[in-house]
Order: structure tokens, then sequence, then C-alpha cells
């Protein structure tokens, strides 16, 4: 076959289109991610919370160790 006859056999073909989902289905997408935030954030921030927490509690203990020299 020649390259014509390639691009010939070609006309008809639709290359794929890219595009963002429409209607409800984008946002029942945008519901789900806003429930796992809503799940996933209080975690985060305790696991944050408590990491600052020791922080502060070694601070002060090496304050405290510090000055009883």
């Amino acid at each position: 076959m020649t390259i014509a006859g390639r691009a010939r056999s070609r006309v008809g073909h639709r290359a794929p289109t890219t595009h963002q989902p429409r209607g409800p289905r984008r946002s029942s997408r945008a519901g789900q991610s806003l429930v796992e935030f809503a799940l996933v954030i209080p975690i985060f921030m305790l696991l944050l919370g408590g990491m600052v927490d020791v922080g502060f509690m070694l601070y002060s203990r090496m304050t405290v160790i510090s000055a009883s020299r």
C-alpha cells in the first residue's frame, strides 16, 4: 500500500478526544473528593498537632535539663 493509500484509509478515522465529563458524573466525583477530604483531614490534623506537641515537649525538656546544669 502506498502513502496515498494509507492516507485515504484514515479519512474516516476520528482521533480520540480528551474532554472533561459533563453532567451528574462530574459533580458526583467532586462530591466524592469532598467526602474523602472531610474524612482524612481530621486524621492529618491530629498527626500534625501531635508532632508539634511532641516538639514543644522535647524543647521544654531540653530547656529544663540545660537550666539544671
